[in-house]
């Protein structure tokens, strides 16, 4: 038997349910090479991760959108891959609220920059 999901719209921002941003360095969005490496330099991998990783990126782009299936949904077709940030590092602590924006953030000896 076939269970139909209910269309819940819940806006989350009604109950205060959002938190301030509180991280130490956020990928560009968009997932391509460019960011792929940056991120491996960032965490000091080696080589041949960086090529495991690149070469992964490729079989990726080439996979089509699962759009039938039991598990696939024809809303993946709208999903935009080059609107999110793939990898963002979370600040220690509490969320502290700053009025400044775009500062320079060092991360293992290279500097990023935070929105």
């Amino acid at each position: 038997m076939a269970v139909q999901a209910t269309n819940l719209q819940f806006d989350y921002s009604k109950y205060g349910f959002r938190d301030a941003e509180n991280y130490i360095f956020k990928s560009g969005k968009g997932l391509n090479e460019g960011v792929v490496r940056e991120l491996s330099g960032m965490k000091g991998e080696p080589e041949w991760m960086l090529k495991r990783r690149l070469h992964a990126l490729e079989i990726f782009r080439k996979k089509p959108v699962p759009l039938v299936g039991a598990w696939a949904n024809d809303k993946l077709a709208e999903l935009d891959y080059d609107n999110i940030h793939y990898f963002v590092r979370a600040a220690r602590g509490r969320a502290q609220v700053s009025g400044r924006r775009g500062r320079a953030v060092r991360v293992r000896g290279s500097l990023s920059f935070a929105a």
